[in-house]
């Protein structure tokens, strides 16, 4: 089986591409990992987007707050799921909000990871205002 590297493209001060999604962070009271999901997220992309946190988090000892638009996200893979559950795990991630995602799918992507992993700074938002709002609280 043939793994394809996806590379990380620096684009901005703090803006990243990986594959098609980008990636925004920036840096105040805590790490803001701001995702933007474009197409099929492969175990690839989540691949890159380990290397990328891990260099984000090895600069800084602040806490880290996922930002995760599925408005143009693709397929999941298993293994995407599996490093984005791993991430939000960390120790040094406080909240994980995610938005953008059909009501039913939302339903249901909140029942597996409430089943899988219980994880209590894990919310789904209509918007990123609305998520934006729980980080501010």
């Amino acid at each position: 089986m043939t793994s394809n590297k996806i590379c990380i493209e620096r684009i901005g001060e703090g803006e990243y591409a990986i594959g098609e999604s980008r990636v925004k962070i920036t840096d105040g009271a805590y790490i803001v990992y701001h995702v933007i999901a474009i197409g099929e997220q492969t175990a690839e992309v989540s691949a890159a987007h380990g290397e990328l946190i891990k260099e984000t988090l090895s600069k800084s000892n602040k806490k880290v707050q996922f930002l995760i638009d599925l408005n143009h996200c693709g397929k999941n893979s298993p293994q995407a799921r599996d490093c984005w559950r791993t991430y939000s795990l960390l120790e040094t991630t406080t909240k994980v909000a995610i938005f953008g995602m059909h009501p039913v799918s939302r339903m249901i992507a909140s029942f597996v990871m409430g089943k899988i992993s219980k994880i209590e700074h894990y919310r789904f938002f209509s918007t990123e205002d609305e998520a934006r709002d729980w980080f501010n609280e």
